[in-house]
C-alpha cells in the first residue's frame, strides 16, 4: 500500500480481488516495505476508515461500486477480527437483528426524505382534487359548452366520488405528494362510430392522463354517464 495514495490503492485492490481470496490471510504491506506484522493490519484498517470519513462527501455519490467495496471491507475487517472504526445508523443493526426498521431510524441517515413521508403520514386529510392543469385537445377549449357541463358535474362530487375520478384518469386514488399541479389532465373529444355521443361512457388512458369525453346533449346526460364509468359494477375498480 503507498501512503500517499491509500484510498485509492486500497479500493483499486478490493475490486480486483476474487470473492475466494477475500478469506485467505490478509497480509499489508506500507511503501515497500515486506515485513510481516499484524501491527500493519490492524493499522490498514484504522486507516483506512479514517481516510473513508473524512473523505469528501461526493465520494459515494451515485457510485454504486464504492457502496459495494465499502460492504466488502467492512466484511473483510470483521473476518480479520477488526474494529471497524465508523459510526453506523441503528438501522443496520436492526436489519441484522431481522427488526424491522422504523421512520426514526429514517431520519436519522436521510432526514429529507425521512421529514417528506412524516408529512405524508401525518396529513390528515388529502388536498382538495382540483386539476388546475386541465388542457383541451383539438375540437375542445376551455370554455367550451361540454367542458363547462363536466367541470359543473365534477365540482359538485363528492370526495370519494373525485378520488374514484382520479383513480380512473391516473391509475392512483391518492394525491401526489407534490400536490394536484403535477396532474397534467388532458380532455379530448371521443370519436362515436355507432349510434350517439349520449350512448357513451366517458373513457381515460391512464398512462397519459388523457380523459376522453363523449359531446353529451345535456348536463343531465354528462353526470349520467360519467357516473356509469365511475361505477365499479361496470368494470371499474378503485382501490379503498
Amino acid at each position: 500500500m503507498n501512503r500517499a495514495s491509500f484510498l485509492e490503492d486500497a479500493f483499486r485492490q478490493l475490486a480486483a480481488a476474487r470473492p475466494a481470496d477475500l478469506k485467505k490471510p490478509l497480509f499489508v504491506y506500507f511503501d515497500g516495505d515486506p515485513k510481516i506484522t499484524n501491527v500493519y493490519r490492524q493499522d490498514f484498517f484504522h486507516q483506512l476508515f479514517r481516510n473513508i470519513v473524512q473523505a469528501k462527501p461526493h465520494m459515494f455519490l451515485q457510485n454504486q461500486t464504492d457502496f459495494y467495496l465499502f460492504g466488502i471491507l467492512c466484511g473483510l475487517a470483521l473476518y480479520n477480527k477488526s474494529i471497524i472504526h465508523s459510526h453506523f445508523p441503528l438501522a443496520l443493526f436492526k436489519k441484522l437483528l431481522h427488526v424491522e426498521p422504523t421512520l426514526e431510524d429514517m431520519m436519522e441517515f436521510e432526514p429529507e426524505v425521512g421529514k417528506s413521508l412524516q408529512a405524508v403520514l401525518s396529513s390528515e386529510d388529502d388536498p382538495d382534487i382540483d386539476f388546475v392543469n386541465a388542457q383541451y385537445d383539438g375540437f375542445y377549449y376551455q370554455s367550451h359548452p361540454n367542458i363547462l357541463r363536466f367541470w359543473e358535474v365534477f365540482n359538485k362530487l363528492e370526495e370519494e366520488k373525485k378520488k374514484d375520478f382520479l383513480w380512473f384518469l391516473t391509475g392512483f386514488r391518492r394525491v401526489p405528494i407534490l400536490g394536484m399541479a403535477e396532474v397534467r389532465m388532458t380532455v379530448r373529444l371521443q370519436g362515436v362510430l355507432t349510434g350517439s355521443p349520449d350512448e357513451h361512457r366517458p373513457e381515460a388512458l391512464t398512462c397519459y392522463s388523457y380523459l376522453e369525453l363523449p359531446l353529451y346533449s345535456s348536463k343531465a346526460v354528462m353526470r349520467k354517464k360519467l357516473m356509469e364509468a365511475l361505477d365499479p359494477e361496470r368494470g371499474f375498480r378503485a382501490e379503498r
